[in-house]
């Protein structure tokens, strides 16, 4: 199997978010979601530089499943997701009077910043099923949940090791089983650039340490959780995966989708 081309007109920047203490949930969730999320949208750097703008929130009940099962789940609340045209397009939106000025110390004020990391990736869709285009706004997306693996190679594994086995023995498994494909909306891959992304000094400071990103999108975590914990793909994948990746010390993030901004065409 040829690697399916990694999107060279686009990259994605994703930030980790931990919220503020003494926020619950819901209402740091809300604020994010009917607050921060349309003023970001409508801001002129937004739309200058950011192609496609979505907040993930947490899925309280995905998250619990998945703790009970024995994975692990990562200490953020949600991630921001922006992708845009180059690394400059980021930076222009980073730099900008609007944002510095207005963006920034409005979203200090919501999150706990030395908490965040981000990995700023480039990525190629694997499966796609085709559904209606996503409704834009500050409402999570209804019969729509990802999960998002923050992977880690297994110790003495090189880079290129860790991707060959990811791509070509368990992208294949997942690729070809067909109740997999079935039941997935999405499967992408991310690959993180290893160097530090210098626009990211206004908020969160860490880059992340993980060595990939996956993304699986079902219509339900019922659904999602099902399709991956099935017979016949795990006597696939779970041999697949024990050849490249670090279970125990790779995150299981499940993410219900607002989707503010979508210039695709």
């Amino acid at each position: 199997m040829t690697n399916p081309s990694l999107r060279k007109d686009r990259v994605r920047l994703l930030i980790f978010l931990k919220r503020k203490d003494g926020m619950t949930f819901d209402d740091w969730s809300k604020h994010w979601l009917e607050t921060l999320g349309p003023a970001f949208a409508s801001s002129q750097a937004a739309k200058q530089n950011i192609i496609r703008y979505e907040q993930l929130h947490v899925n309280q009940r995905g998250k619990q499943i998945l703790l009970e099962t024995g994975y692990k789940v990562p200490d953020f609340d949600g991630v921001a997701v922006f992708e845009a045209g180059s690394v400059e397009n980021l930076n222009a939106l980073y730099s900008s009077d609007e944002w510095t000025q207005q963006i920034a110390p409005n979203t200090s004020k919501a999150f706990k910043l030395e908490a965040c990391s981000y990995s700023l990736c480039v990525f190629s869709t694997l499966h796609e099923n085709q559904k209606p285009k996503a409704s834009l706004g500050s409402r999570l997306q209804e019969s729509r949940i990802q999960l998002l693996v923050q992977m880690k190679k297994k110790a003495g594994l090189s880079q290129e090791e860790f991707e060959k086995h990811w791509l070509e023995e368990y992208s294949m498994v997942t690729t070809k089983h067909e109740p997999t494909k079935e039941g997935l909306n999405k499967y992408e891959k991310l690959h993180i650039h290893q160097d530090p992304f210098p626009g990211m000094g206004f908020s969160a400071k860490l880059p992340s340490d993980w060595d990939g990103i996956a993304v699986f999108e079902a219509e339900s975590a019922e659904k999602l959780l099902s399709v991956l914990r099935h017979e016949a793909y795990l006597s696939q994948a779970e041999p697949a995966r024990e050849k490249f990746l670090d279970k125990e010390n790779s995150g299981f993030l499940p993410l219900d989708v607002a989707v503010f901004m979508d210039q695709n065409v």
